[in-house]
């Protein structure tokens, strides 16, 4: 119920379906759906393991170099499984030096890709992403604190205390959906 109400994400710019002609950030994306709406397709009858190789596959065949797969923490653990001794494991640092977490490396098309496991990722969709075609814009700093009044923080009345108020008004961005794809 808040489709368009916050920051559009993965699902806004790949949907599940071919985009219709409503206007998407001013662009109707339904004159070229995989190119402006993501490639898409229902893998679900393959063993995981040969979803991954075909997700990936897609997304090359459509000019992608798709780097990063994003599957629930339930099918990521399939697929370790699955992949039994040929696992590798890899870490998949989200900023330089200093956040990361460990993934799975496979090889695809167009090099190596590491697989994450999210625990809020919907269990049925694989996320094939080509991570240089995204990027997280904000209106000025991505977090700052709310001091329009020129208080930076408010005096508790009852309490021996201060509250802060921070905003952030980002927008996640593709510049290239046709690169990407759920499956």
């Amino acid at each position: 119920g808040d489709f368009r109400l916050m920051m559009s994400g993965l699902d806004s710019w790949i949907p599940s379906s071919a985009p219709e002609a409503t206007a998407f950030f001013g662009v109707d994306r339904s004159v070229d759906a995989t190119r402006l709406g993501g490639q898409r397709a229902d893998l679900s009858s393959l063993p995981l393991d040969e979803g991954v190789q075909e997700a990936l596959r897609i997304v090359s065949d459509e000019g992608g170099t798709p780097d990063v797969i994003v599957l629930s923490s339930n099918n990521w653990m399939n697929l370790a499984k699955l992949m039994g001794s040929k696992v590798v494991y890899s870490e998949r640092s989200a900023y330089e030096g200093e956040i990361g977490f460990r993934a799975l490396k496979v090889m695809g098309p167009a090099g190596d890709v590491d697989i994450v496991a999210d625990p809020d990722a919907q269990s049925n969709v694989m996320w094939t992403l080509s991570m240089d075609t995204w990027k997280l814009y904000s209106m000025g700093d991505l977090v700052r604190l709310l001091d329009d009044d020129g208080m930076p923080y408010l005096r508790q009345y009852d309490q021996d205390g201060v509250e802060i108020r921070v905003v952030s008004r980002p927008q996640l961005g593709c510049f290239a959906p046709g690169h990407n794809g759920r499956f």
